[in-house]
């Protein structure tokens, strides 16, 4: 019986062992970047590919700190993402009312 222990008790040592032994993943260092566009094409890049799209306005505080938190760490982290500033695309109701329908029509979960 305490053979079996014993037995059991290696595997199971083996087995952790070998879920912490790092895999092949070499993660990439270089630099990444955070690109300007305008919606149009955000909306565009969102219906043909996988993308990170950041939507901000300038006068956000929670838009400022999120980017003082992604500048440091695009230094050595290769991520493309796109920011649309909603300032720049228009400040009139019926131009944001627009704005809104178009990022809904992609991004429904955005409605707010």
């Amino acid at each position: 019986m305490r053979k079996i222990t014993k037995i059991v008790f290696i595997f199971i040592l083996l087995f952790n062992l070998v879920g912490c032994i790092e895999g092949n993943y070499l993660r990439d260092t270089s630099k990444g970047s955070i690109v300007e566009i305008k919606l149009d094409n955000a909306i565009t890049i969102a219906e043909k590919e996988e993308s990170i799209i950041l939507f901000t306005q300038s006068t956000c505080k929670d838009c400022i700190n999120l980017k003082k938190i992604l500048i440091p760490y695009l230094e050595n982290h290769k991520v493309s993402i796109h920011e649309v500033v909603l300032d720049n695309e228009g400040t009139s109701k019926e131009e944001i009312q627009n704005n809104r329908k178009k990022i809904n029509k992609v991004f429904p979960e955005f409605d707010s």
